[in-house]
């Protein structure tokens, strides 16, 4: 049995990590699964010999072998997969994965280029090529799709959500919003509101 101790801020946060370890993602391993709020916690539980995971956050656990890593906080995880990409469609692949736990961060293309071991000239051709679109139109797409999630999803006020996703001015997250959804956060949330509340009213009627 694999002692997983779970990083997390609240009960809330360790059952939500806990069912993810416990739905299959152990491929028949058999873990116990404990919380903690800091890594002194650990100190006097791990036994001689025993395996031991930490986890952070459940949207971004990766596997190493059998175990289970936080990748947010696993740089150097991160940086040997970069090694051994062979060709721009691995890169492409693996620098998304990276960009969908880094978004928040103000990365530069070169520090994801560094990470697969590519000139930023060869990463930003080999996006285009693979997707369409540069490194930095990607990462704009993650914010604002996080972003619409944060406003459907949560009642976070809209500042939150903007620092949340990386923008720490409050103006220029607007602006870049509605270039993307062409309305504003706020009008973004009103009218998602309004849709459900008629969603439901219709399907109370049909009742």
């Amino acid at each position: 049995m694999a002692k997983v101790f779970v990083l997390a801020d609240n009960p809330e946060d360790f059952q939500r990590i806990a069912s993810v370890i416990d739905s299959g993602e152990s491929q028949g391993r058999s873990n116990e699964a404990r919380w903690i709020t800091s890594l002194s916690e650990t100190e006097g539980q791990i036994e001689t010999n025993e395996q031991a995971v930490i986890i952070g956050d459940a949207a971004n656990l990766r596997r190493r072998g059998n175990d289970f890593i936080f990748v947010e906080s696993d740089e150097a995880y991160l940086e040997s997969l970069g090694k051994r990409v062979k060709g721009g469609s691995e890169a492409v692949g693996l620098v998304r994965e990276m960009i969908g736990c880094y978004y928040m961060n103000n990365y530069s293309v070169s520090r994801y280029a560094a990470f697969v071991h590519l000139s930023d000239t060869y990463l930003c051709r080999a996006f285009r090529k693979n997707i369409g679109m540069s490194v930095g139109d990607y990462i704009f797409r993650v914010r604002m799709e996080k972003a619409a999630e944060l406003l459907r999803t949560t009642d976070l006020i809209v500042k939150t959500i903007g620092d949340t996703v990386g923008y720490t001015n409050f103006s220029y997250f607007c602006k870049r919003f509605r270039i993307y959804f062409g309305i504003s956060p706020t009008q973004y949330r009103e009218a998602f509101r309004r849709r459900m509340l008629h969603t439901e009213a219709k399907d109370g009627s049909g009742k």
